[in-house]
C-alpha cells in the first residue's frame, strides 16, 4: 500500500472510532423517558459502541501490522523525501513527535489490548477467575480515550498536510443522526407509545 492509501485507510478507522466514542458517551445521557422505553437496548448499544472504540483503537495502534499508526510512521520515515509539502528532515521531525505521542499512550494501549484480548474479541478465564485484576489492568478513563482519538487525528492530519497539503475531516458527516431520533423521542409527550 502507498503512504496515501495507508493514511486514508487509517483515517476511516479513526472516523468510525470517533463516531462510536461519541455515541457510547451520548446514549446513556439521553432523556430518562427515552431510555425507559428500551433500557436494555440503550445499554447494549452504548456498550457495543464502547467495544467498537476499543477494537478500532487497538487496530490503529497494532505495532505488528503495517496498516497501523506505527506502520504509517515507519512508512513516512522511509518515504520522507517523497512528501510534496515538506522536506525530508521536516517529515522525520514530525514522525519523531508522533512516536513520542504513541509512547505516551503506551499504558492506555496496554489496557485497551487487555480488554480486547480478554473480553471483547476473545474470552479469557482470567476475567472470571481474577476479575479485580482484570478491572485494574484494563481500566480505561473516558478522557484518556478521548485524548488518544484526538491525538491520533492530529498525527494523521499533520502527516496529511506534509504529504498532500490537505487537512483531513476527522468526523463522518452524518455520525450524529441518531440525535434526531433521540430528540424526537424526548419531545414526544408519551415516549413509551413510540
Amino acid at each position: 500500500m502507498t503512504f496515501s492509501e495507508t493514511l486514508i485507510w487509517l483515517l476511516t478507522d479513526l472516523q468510525y472510532a470517533r463516531a462510536s466514542f461519541v455515541i457510547s458517551c451520548d446514549l446513556p445521557r439521553a432523556h430518562p423517558a427515552v431510555i425507559a422505553t428500551a433500557p436494555f437496548f440503550f445499554q447494549l448499544t452504548a456498550n457495543r459502541h464502547a467495544d467498537a472504540v476499543n477494537l478500532h483503537a487497538t487496530k490503529l495502534y497494532d505495532s505488528s501490522r503495517r496498516l497501523s499508526i506505527p506502520g504509517l510512521l515507519s512508512l513516512a520515515s522511509k518515504q520522507a523525501g517523497t512528501f510534496n509539502h515538506a522536506s525530508a528532515s521536516e517529515v522525520r521531525k514530525e514522525v519523531a513527535i508522533a512516536r513520542r505521542i504513541v509512547v505516551r499512550f503506551a499504558p492506555l494501549l496496554r489496557a485497551l489490548n487487555l480488554r480486547r484480548n480478554q473480553s471483547i474479541a476473545h474470552m479469557d478465564p482470567t476475567t472470571i477467575v481474577n476479575p479485580d485484576q482484570y478491572i485494574k489492568d484494563g481500566f480505561v478513563r473516558t478522557g484518556d480515550l478521548a485524548d488518544l482519538l484526538e491525538q491520533t487525528g492530529l498525527i494523521l492530519n499533520r502527516l496529511s498536510m506534509l504529504y498532500r497539503g490537505v487537512s483531513l475531516a476527522l468526523d463522518i458527516a452524518n455520525a450524529g443522526d441518531y440525535r434526531r431520533a433521540l430528540d424526537l423521542m424526548s419531545r414526544s409527550s408519551n415516549p413509551v407509545a413510540l
